[in-house]
């Protein structure tokens, strides 16, 4: 984990949404985030998404599927209408064989609960870190 932060430390550092209802999970992933060298900012609900979204144009937003106010599915397709470089990452406890299913604006997903070698690999993966 160090030698990842030393790696990435002379970068940007990239700003992350987390949006998720659970508080415990919120919290949990903002940490695993923050240990990636990445700035964090979190909310709980698709309206409270957005607003954050307008406020600070994150480079990745993590969304869950389901939110007390509506699906992630619809925060990514308006997010992608206020900042349409953000990447979004999906959420989901459920298994999904391919990502040629995913939705509209969704960059990709990632099974729940997370690790750190996931969302590290993510962030790799969307170029969200250099190597």
């Amino acid at each position: 984990l160090d030698a990842y932060k030393t790696r990435h430390s002379s970068e940007r550092q990239k700003l992350i949404m987390v949006v998720e209802d659970n508080p415990d999970a919120n919290h949990a992933t903002c940490m695993l985030l923050e240990l990636l060298g990445s700035k964090v900012v979190s909310a709980f609900s698709v309206k409270e998404a957005l607003e954050q979204c307008r406020e600070h144009r994150p480079d990745l937003i993590l969304t869950d599927l389901h939110l007390p106010d509506g699906e992630g599915i619809a925060l990514a397709a308006s997010a992608k209408e206020i900042h349409p470089a953000g990447s979004v990452v999906l959420l989901t406890g459920e298994s999904h064989d391919s990502e040629k299913m995913l939705p509209p604006h969704i960059d990709s997903w990632l099974l729940k609960p997370l690790s750190l070698a996931d969302l590290r690999k993510q962030l790799d993966q969307l170029e969200l870190t250099s190597n």
